[in-house]
């Protein structure tokens, strides 16, 4: 998880939404990692770019071959949406542990309930977890939508699910303190932002 929430890190300080991600094999070493790359055009070859599909978990999973990955986990800072969902069903994913719940996603894990073929692919899904980190996790893509897309439903979903957070995202935008963070890593911000993630 903590390659997660770097690359999450790392997407939001390159101006896209914060999501990172990272898979590890059965014996939990890291197999491969990513991060979303919707709007950016520095991206390692062979991977996707400026398009509303490139998720992290996407970028994450298209490096790996055709396989069974049932014993494998995919570790991402926010919980998959109806696409990354998809693609790691057809990716034979076997474990995802997720940080931040993301409230756009609400239902999907009921997916198994109305479609065989999705219940025998569903795979142990653990999360969300508890704590500042989860809170960072969650607070990055607010911040990017705060800052680049305003006016998007997204906003308007967290504002009823978490208004503090959107909140403290708002304040964060235009501090000058936390935006000179930004030239560093997700350590220091985390660190400084500390003692508000434990009471958000």
């Amino acid at each position: 998880m903590k390659i997660a929430v770097e690359l999450a890190w790392e997407a939001y300080v390159a101006g896209t939404c914060g999501v990172g991600a990272s898979l590890t094999d059965a014996e939990g070493r890291i197999v491969a990692s990513g991060r979303n790359h919707i709007l950016n055009d520095d991206v390692p070859p062979g991977r996707l770019r400026r398009t509303g599909i490139a998720h992290a978990e996407i970028d994450v999973l298209a490096q790996m071959p055709l396989g069974d990955y049932r014993a494998y986990t995919l570790w991402t800072s926010l919980e998959p949406c109806v696409l990354c969902t998809g693609a790691i069903l057809m990716s034979n994913i076997g474990n995802v542990v997720f940080a931040a719940r993301d409230p756009l996603c609400e239902g999907l894990s009921r997916m198994p309930e109305i479609c065989a073929d999705v219940a025998e692919r569903w795979g142990v899904w653990t999360g969300p977890q508890s704590g500042p980190v989860p809170t960072f996790c969650a607070l990055l893509p607010i911040l990017w939508h705060v800052e680049c897309r305003p006016h998007d439903n997204f906003l308007a979903v967290y504002e009823k699910e978490r208004p503090a957070l959107v909140g403290l995202a708002r304040r964060l935008a235009t501090d000058p303190e936390f935006i000179a963070l930004k030239a560093g890593a997700a350590e220091a911000a985390l660190e400084h932002l500390w003692p508000i993630l434990e009471t958000v």
